[in-house]
This record gives structure tokens, sequence and C-alpha cells, in this order.
């Protein structure tokens, strides 16, 4: 698996590509699994995590399109790491280090009381809910989700397992 060698910038800026005005949806029930246990069923993909995923995407017009990714953490723990190909090589370096964040939430309403009164931090725990990730930069240097550059016709993306079980949702 290799990566173009250019960095986000560089990728963005060669050649004519516009954002797109369209939302295009790729269907859960067209995937391939490679090396890893996937199963579907009630438009969720329960995923292990490890191999990839690939999805088959009907590209109605040549723009750049951002990718949402709507899903949930199986196990408590830590941060996803993920990775993204575009018709089998990741389309510039970073693609291959996209981090889905988890949610989380204060276990009580009320702030923790120390024996003298003070109040310290909540303790947190996951919310449990399906997250709805835009995929971007996880050092945090860009402001701005990543857009990938699509031609019209058909294209395969793949996600490259976190390595932790998940729930993709439609």
């Amino acid at each position: 698996i290799s990566t173009n060698g250019s960095d986000y910038a560089s990728y963005i800026e060669d050649g004519d590509f516009k954002n797109s005005e369209k939302e295009i949806s790729v269907s859960l029930g067209n995937f391939e699994n490679v090396d890893g246990k996937v199963s579907l069923s009630q438009d969720v993909i329960d995923w292990d995590g490890n191999g990839s995923i690939i999805f088959n995407a009907d590209i109605t017009d040549s723009a750049l399109y951002g990718i949402k990714i709507v899903w949930k953490p199986k196990e408590s723990g830590i941060d996803l790491d993920l990775g993204v190909m575009m018709d089998g090589d990741f389309p510039f370096e970073g693609a291959n280090q996209l981090e889905l964040k988890r949610q989380w939430k204060n276990i009580s309403e009320f702030p923790r009381v120390d024996a003298s009164g003070n109040e310290y931090a909540q303790e947190q725990v996951e919310t449990g809910e399906y997250i709805t990730s835009i995929l971007q930069d996880y050092t945090g240097i860009l402001n701005e989700p990543y857009s990938f550059k699509f031609t019209k016709g058909l294209h395969k993306i793949t996600f490259v397992g976190p390595e932790q079980a998940l729930l993709i949702k439609e």
C-alpha cells in the first residue's frame, strides 16, 4: 500500500477541482471485506476493525468531496486510527492517519466535591451513541475537513482498519 507522496496542500492544488455542490451516499450493502470480520444487518456494518472494507462509489460529477462516516465504537477505549484509500492508494500523506474521536459526557450533572468542599472535574463516560465524523487532519494543523478528488465514474473507497471493533451506520 502506498501514498502518491504528496502532502495535502499539493494534492488539493493539483488539478482543476472545485467543491461539489452535491452529496453522494454510498450504500452499506455495497462493500467488500478484506481480511477482517464484517457483517451487515439492519443498515449497520459490524466490523472487527481488522483488514479493510472497500465501498464502490458512483461519482456523478468530477469535484472535491468530503467523506463523512457515521460510526460507534463497540468497546470503550481510545480514539480509533483509520486510513482511507482512493482506488487502491492513499491520495496524500495523512490519509493513512485519520482519527475517529470518541464522544464523552459527564457522568453526573453536578461536579465532584472533596472532603474540604473543593469542586473538581467530573468523571467522563462515553456517550454510547453514533458519532458523525467528517474525515480530517488528526494533528489539528488544518482546521477544515479533508477534501478528496474524484473524477466522474466508479471509484473504490477503502477504509483501512483501526484495529478496534466498530459499527458503521448508513
